[in-house]
């Protein structure tokens, strides 16, 4: 059963599909899988069954042709250390493999808002991760991992973040696109953001 830490009880909770926990480093991690993320846009990636040889997962199907969203959000840790780094990744993989590697774009949008804060005034930040190429292996997993510092995030202890994922497919970095040998989805299988603790 994964847990996710709760900063009320200093104590981790119970939560389907979410994991939080702490590291032998000192980290603190945020992982969600697939079925776990929201989906509160007009346009979502839609969450579908993926079946291989003899894994069956939920993946979220970003396209090409729009940008689908993905959401969450959680408190940051009371510990969290604001001269640190935080790192984000996702596992995904291309629906069907091109002949040639073709380049994915991730996007991961965030707005932290603190207490008492009006939401209203609340507007999201994008931190946009380097083009990451396909592989000509069919099924083959691909982490993707950017950074981006705790002071430039503005991230504050006990604020509450919302967030959202995205392949932004709009970046001319993003040449997956609609061909005659392959279908241009990137299939999602979880997220994690790493936070340094203090």
């Amino acid at each position: 059963m994964p847990f996710t830490f709760n900063p009320f009880t200093g104590k981790l909770d119970a939560v389907k599909d979410t994991s939080s926990f702490i590291t032998a480093k000192g980290d603190w991690v945020i992982i969600r899988n697939a079925s776990a993320l929201d989906v509160n846009e007009s346009s979502f990636a839609p969450l579908e069954q993926f079946t291989a040889t003899n894994i069956i997962r939920k993946v979220r199907s970003f396209d090409y042709n729009t940008i689908e969203y993905c959401d969450g959000m959680f408190e940051v840790h009371p510990d969290i250390d604001a001269s640190g780094t935080v790192t984000f990744s996702v596992v995904w993989q291309a629906r069907t493999a091109p002949a040639t590697a073709e380049n994915v774009v991730w996007q991961y949008e965030h707005s932290a808002v603190a207490n008492e804060e009006d939401i209203d005034s609340a507007s999201y930040t994008a931190e946009v991760a380097g083009a990451d190429s396909t592989t000509d292996t069919q099924n083959a997993l691909i982490r993707t991992t950017w950074t981006e510092t705790v002071s430039n995030l503005g991230w504050v202890a006990g604020d509450m973040v919302y967030d959202r994922w995205s392949r932004k497919s709009t970046d001319a970095n993003d040449t997956f696109d609609t061909r005659a040998d392959t279908n241009d989805d990137a299939l999602l299988y979880n997220t994690m953001i790493i936070c340094p603790l203090a």
